[in-house]
């Protein structure tokens, strides 16, 4: 069938996830945080079966707005409360340093700039709920007239710093004039102590 997915589990990890996700959406239905709906789960985490959510391109003001605001609602939600300990972030393979290395050059960005700034952004303080993987894999956006974005793989749902997920989904954007619209609206609704 087209209009659903069926993640089977075999492994303990990906039970895991598939309880993560299901608790995940549940959190997010509760706080009117838009999900495509659970059609079927155990427990255990064995099944997951979903609807298939079709996205319109993450590209547009429109997209932009709608993700950023439910990046938002995602914020200002109740603490979550998950089954399992969630997923943590883990550092890409050896293989891709030299890559992101040739990326921060050729975007001006000194390694020592770059370092300093993630270890500013590691001791940021976790206040708000965030999403944690919310980037344009993972926001959705069937409605270009819909005020909000639908958002799967909340397998990484965890209090975190204010504005995480808007940053990280500024970051994923295809386009850089939508990363700057985005930066903007960001800014612009941020007070600036919190830039």
């Amino acid at each position: 069938m087209n209009d659903v997915i069926v993640v089977h589990a075999t492994t303990m990890h990906e039970k895991r996830c598939n309880r993560l996700e299901r608790h995940g959406r549940q959190w997010a239905e509760e706080n009117g945080i838009p999900v495509p709906r659970v059609l079927d789960f155990d427990e255990a985490g064995n099944v997951f079966v979903t609807e298939r959510v079709v996205s319109r391109a993450p590209l547009g003001p429109e997209y932009v707005e709608a993700a950023l605001n439910t990046a938002a609602l995602i914020g200002r939600a109740s603490a979550p409360h998950l089954p399992d300990l969630p997923t943590t972030w883990r550092s890409p393979k050896r293989w891709a340093v030299p890559i992101r290395a040739a990326q921060l050059a050729s975007a001006g960005i000194s390694p020592q700039t770059f370092l300093r700034a993630r270890g500013a952004a590691s001791r940021l303080r976790p206040e708000v709920p965030a999403h944690f993987d919310f980037h344009v894999g993972n926001v959705l956006f069937p409605d270009r007239h819909d005020p909000l974005a639908t958002i799967i793989d909340f397998e990484y749902l965890r209090m975190g710093p204010v504005h995480s997920d808007a940053l990280r989904l500024i970051t994923t954007l295809p386009s850089e004039a939508d990363a700057e619209w985005g930066l903007d609206l960001l800014l612009r609704d941020t007070p600036r102590a919190r830039w």
